[in-house]
């Protein structure tokens, strides 16, 4: 459990991965500003260590779009902003990890909060993802550029897309993009073998949509972790977000509630 900014996250086992841009006690220097220069292993790793020495991130990424990446203040404290726009085709603002040093388990869960508007003026590519593994498996924010639907695309290994499932908030409705927060989560299980895949997708604690079809669909073993994007050049997400987490288990709906619950004082909510 951990107390940043006022927000106390619940104790839920599996957690990997927890990013909270106001918890600045890895930065070498704790009063250093934290601006668009700022990156990824500045937040997350301790001060003098290298990327090797912390699981899962070890970020790498296009100059140009890390260059489109700031931690502006809302509610009087620092969140994430990207605009995908501004750092132009093929450079990729997302937030990048790494998972060579991890075997990627087949049930794990992701969870973050989103502020975001769809358009031309405000999106470079035609899909909007918030995260998840570059090119194999993630959730979209906006499918088909003028779409609000928003839901999870599953690939196998071969990038053979076994299922696609979501639902749509519509431009006003929660989840939607409608320039306010929410919070959403996608989770995944899988049992080892047919018939035990489950994929569920959250939006403000409440659970939208449970799959359990494609008895066939098998995990990939590796991957590169993303946030913000689906892979370099695509995908991007032009808006506001924080507090990201990776669970390397399917979460229940009681503790998606409880993240919800326990977060949502942060964006006024």
């Amino acid at each position: 459990m951990g107390t940043f900014t006022g927000i106390r996250t619940p104790a839920i086992d599996g957690l990997k991965v927890y990013i909270d841009v106001n918890n600045r006690k890895c930065l070498p220097d704790p009063d250093a500003a934290v601006s668009s220069s700022t990156k990824l292993y500045n937040l997350m790793y301790e001060a003098g260590s290298s990327s090797a020495d912390v699981p899962y991130l070890s970020p790498s990424g296009n100059s140009t779009g890390h260059a489109q990446m700031s931690f502006p203040t809302f509610n009087g404290r620092r969140v994430a902003y990207q605009d995908a726009l501004a750092a132009g085709a093929g450079n990729d603002p997302g937030w990048l990890g790494s998972m060579t040093s991890n075997t990627r388990v087949g049930s794990y869960t992701f969870s973050s909060w989103f502020r975001y508007r769809r358009g031309s003026s405000y999106q470079l590519a035609e899909n909007i993802y918030g995260g998840g593994f570059s090119s194999q498996t993630s959730f979209y924010m906006c499918w088909g550029g003028t779409a609000d639907d928003a839901g999870v695309l599953h690939y196998s290994p071969g990038n053979v897309q076994n299922y696609s499932h979501g639902y749509a908030p519509g431009t006003s409705g929660p989840g939607g993009s409608d320039d306010l927060w929410h919070h959403h989560v996608y989770s995944t299980y899988w049992g080892g073998s047919a018939g035990t895949w489950e994929s569920r997708f959250y939006v403000d604690g409440v659970n939208k949509n449970t799959s359990t079809n494609q008895d066939t669909y098998t995990p990939w073993t590796s991957g590169t972790m993303t946030w913000g994007s689906w892979s370099g050049g695509y995908g991007n997400y032009s808006g506001y977000m924080n507090h990201f987490m990776y669970f390397e288990r399917q979460i229940s709906d009681a503790e998606v509630l409880a993240i919800y619950n326990a977060q949502r004082p942060f964006y006024g909510i």
